[in-house]
């Protein structure tokens, strides 16, 4: 994903890349570490499939057998992880997203 944006339309993000200031107003933060769950599952019967995600971290849960995936597609019992760009800082425990993902500033 490439995108160009001006430095000034850029939001601050801390190290923990859940926490947003708002750029324009600065009078807003978006803090995703503080709800009260960052779990998410929703199940669609027409399409026969359920999502899982986690918001701010790696699914708690294994997708397909796997640990570090953002998203888990289940559909005809058949699982596909979605968006393993995260990784662990082992010395705080946290996680950050990888920086290719991110947009190039001009």
């Amino acid at each position: 994903m490439k995108c160009f944006m001006r430095q000034e339309d850029i939001s601050v993000v801390d190290d923990n890349f859940c926490v947003i200031h708002e750029p324009v107003l600065k009078l807003f933060s978006y803090n995703f570490t503080s709800l009260t769950s960052t779990k998410y599952i929703s199940n669609n019967e027409f399409f026969n499939a359920t999502i899982r995600l986690q918001l701010c971290s790696p699914l708690k849960e294994k997708c397909n057998g796997k640990d570090g995936y953002a998203v888990c597609l289940t559909k005809n019992k058949e699982e596909k992880g979605i968006g393993s760009n995260f990784m662990k800082n082992a010395s705080k425990g946290e996680y950050k997203k990888w920086d290719d993902n991110v947009c190039i500033h001009r």
